[in-house]
Formats: structure tokens, C-alpha cells, sequence
């Protein structure tokens, strides 16, 4: 049976995120004591989620790799059943629905023991699309063969939609599951760099020999 490893990028600077993600951590230990559950924490400005997430991943020891947002829980089933898609699939996204659950109930269910399902009610609302990031289910090899995700993305924005280009062309093209997400609320993090994520994310969009230069200039930094 192949190992598998949760990876969950997390800022050090946004006070509203610790409690939750302390909580969501707790979660996670406790609906998937089997996996490894792998912390990549940062306190750097603006927050670089793709560098965290690399090294992450280099300190794990999984064939299959969870990389998760740290304000999100869902039904414990729900990753079970993506993980087995990798036997006909590139990769997965699980989910096609994120509900935001309000502050107010984010403050109430923290103050509950983790479990599934939610043991309280919650107010939420849903959001009107469902992203590539958040939740990315992949073999180890497939996340090496695209070099991981773009450490030149710093901020919010881009490198989920990057990662997810290069793996849809150069490996195979993303099984998205129907599942249903639930996002923890907390503030905002700051758009500090989004004008560059978003002029960079545009060579990701140009097609496969555009990302294959992508990844082969990545390549050549990493070395």
C-alpha cells in the first residue's frame, strides 16, 4: 500500500488562522491517524505558501501527497475515495462546492472537539466557484516531474492555477471529484505582489512548450 502525506502550508502572521488551524490540525490527527501529517509554517511577508509547500513536501516521506489549505475540513470519506481515483487518474481534485462557514459559527465551532460530522450547526455560504487549489491529491512523482510548485509566486494568487497547468500538461488532466468543502473563516491575507502572480500566471497559459519552459527555467534555479 503507498504512503500518503498531508501537506499543509500555514502564515504565521495572521492571528485569526491559529486557533483555527490548531483545530484543523487536531482534525486531521484524528480522522487520518494513518497518513503523515506534514507542517510547513513561514512567517516571512508576503507569506510564500510555494516555497513552504516544497519544502514540505521534501521533508515528507509519502508517495501520495494531500497538499491542503489550512482552513478547510470535509468529510474523512471524501479523501479516502479521491485517493483511490490515482489508480485511473494523473491526479484529483476532490471537491466541486466550497461552503464559507460565517465568523460567527467558525467562533462557536472552534470551541468544539473536532469530528465529523460538524457537531454543530453552522451558517455558510457558498462560494461561486470551485478553484484548482485548496485541495490537490498527487503522486510524489508526478509533483517532481513538474518541480513543484513556482517559488517565484509570493502572496496570494497564481500558484494553485500554475501548478494545476502544469500538471494538466505535462502528466495527465485533473479528476475532479463532486465532494463538498467547509472554509473556517479568517481575515484576509494582503494582495502585497498580486499584480506580478498574475503577470507570471499568464506564461502558464499559453500552452505545454510555454509550461515546459516554466518548468525547465524552475529546474535551472533549483539546481
Amino acid at each position: 500500500m503507498e504512503s500518503v502525506s498531508i501537506i499543509i502550508p500555514i502564515s504565521k502572521n495572521i492571528e485569526s488562522r491559529d486557533k483555527s488551524f490548531k483545530w484543523v490540525k487536531a482534525f486531521y490527527e484524528k480522522m487520518f491517524p494513518e497518513y503523515e501529517l506534514c507542517i510547513g509554517a513561514s512567517d516571512e511577508q508576503p507569506f510564500p505558501k510555494a516555497k513552504v509547500i516544497n519544502k514540505a513536501v521534501k521533508e515528507s516521506n509519502g508517495d501520495i501527497l494531500v497538499i491542503a489549505d489550512a482552513d478547510l475540513i470535509y468529510d474523512p470519506n471524501l479523501l479516502k475515495e479521491s485517493i483511490k481515483k490515482l489508480d485511473s487518474h494523473a491526479w484529483v481534485i476532490p471537491f466541486r462546492k466550497v461552503l464559507n462557514i460565517s465568523k460567527e459559527s467558525t467562533q462557536k465551532l472552534l470551541e468544539e472537539e473536532p469530528q465529523w460530522p460538524i457537531p454543530i450547526p453552522v451558517d455558510t455560504k457558498k462560494r461561486p466557484h470551485a478553484a484548482m487549489g485548496g485541495i490537490n491529491i498527487v503522486p510524489r512523482e508526478l509533483f517532481d516531474a513538474v518541480c513543484g510548485f513556482d517559488e517565484r509566486f509570493v502572496g496570494w494568487g497564481g500558484e494553485d492555477d500554475a501548478f494545476a497547468a502544469s500538471l494538466n500538461s505535462l502528466c495527465g488532466y485533473v479528476k475532479r471529484m463532486d465532494g463538498t468543502l467547509y472554509h473556517l473563516w479568517h481575515k484576509r491575507g494582503s494582495l502585497t505582489n498580486y499584480k506580478e502572480n498574475r503577470e507570471l500566471l499568464r506564461h502558464y497559459r499559453k500552452g505545454k512548450e510555454a509550461i515546459k519552459n516554466q518548468v525547465e527555467i524552475r529546474r535551472s534555479m533549483m539546481e
